[in-house]
């Protein structure tokens, strides 16, 4: 992680430090770092299918907060409104060629993706949604 994030979620976690924070996400990865930084830390993966048409968005920064957004949305209408929660949502992706790539959907495609970015310059984007639980989301 670049310490210019590290330092930004240092920040975050002194504003919300008596807050409860859910994170939208079952990745291994994220939830190691996010229990670095907030003490009261839950997890409720997101079941958002993640299926946004990629047409649709600008540029792979627009698509990845997008998806982050849409995730946040989910887990949010699964919970009741607590004051003191903080939900935080999160999607990343592979950009080569201005060619958004995602999780690999099996072993035998992470290769072939390895292999086509091995040696080449490519980005790595995530966006990151941030969520204070209301009321009603059915209206979102």
């Amino acid at each position: 992680m670049s310490r210019s994030i590290w330092r930004n979620m240092v920040q975050l976690n002194s504003l919300i430090h008596d807050k409860q924070v859910v994170l939208a996400s079952s990745s291994p990865r994220r939830i190691e770092i996010l229990k670095r930084l907030f003490r009261n830390l839950s997890v409720i993966p997101s079941t958002f299918p993640e299926n946004l048409d990629k047409a649709q968005s600008n540029s792979p920064a627009e698509y990845v907060i997008r998806n982050a957004f849409e995730k946040g949305k989910d887990v949010c209408r699964k919970m009741s409104s607590h004051e003191d929660h903080l939900v935080i949502s999160a999607d990343t992706v592979v950009v080569y060629q201005n060619r958004i790539l995602e999780k690999p959907s099996s072993k035998e495609h992470a290769k072939q993706m390895l292999l086509e970015l091995s040696g080449r310059t490519h980005s790595v984007m995530t966006g990151v949604a941030l969520f204070k639980p209301v009321t009603d989301w059915a209206a979102w």
